[in-house]
């Protein structure tokens, strides 16, 4: 079971009515948790795990991630 710390670019909008030369910006995040599956194209971390499901979980574009850590306890 692997710990990581993911530092991504995450998408963000708008829910109101606003001047349209007014950016909307990316959002910096930080994610951690339990190390679900990775493959080419994501990366999904959860909070809780047990033998069989999960629950809490984010699957990250690999695009999106700025950097990532394995974490030791």
């Amino acid at each position: 079971m692997k710990l990581v710390l993911i530092e991504w670019k995450d998408a963000c909008s708008s829910y109101h009515w606003e001047h349209r030369d007014d950016p909307t910006h990316i959002l910096p995040s930080v994610s951690g948790g339990i190390l679900v599956r990775e493959n080419e194209e994501e990366i999904e971390v959860a909070l809780t795990i047990t033998l069989c499901s999960k629950n809490n979980s984010v699957a990250i574009p690999k695009a999106c991630i700025k950097r990532m850590r394995k974490l030791h306890i």
